[in-house]
């Protein structure tokens, strides 16, 4: 299942930098997912919960996406985005 994640100027603005749970892309996954997913994100992966079998699900995060991350975090400019997340089966948002 695909989920289609919209990255707006309220999570860029509202996101903390250096923040896992609370950067402009885990904020964007949460609020696409409804609340079912807590998303933390880094520069090379994100990690989706609830657990599938006892372990955090880590899925990978664009090229473009970890760039965007990277800027956000290091203080640059950083505009509006949208991407897909591909979720593992059994993982339902």
């Amino acid at each position: 299942m695909k989920l289609r994640v919209d990255v707006t100027q309220e999570d860029i603005a509202n996101g903390r930098k250096r923040n896992p749970s609370a950067c402009m892309v885990a904020r964007a996954i949460n609020r696409a997912s409804e609340g079912m997913l807590q998303a933390q994100v880094c520069y090379e992966h994100g990690w989706l919960g609830p657990e599938l079998d006892g372990a955090s699900v880590k899925l990978p995060l664009k090229d473009s996406v970890k760039q965007l991350v990277v800027m956000f975090d290091q203080g640059m400019v950083v505009q509006p985005f949208s991407f897909e997340l591909e979720l593992p089966e059994g993982l339902a948002a």
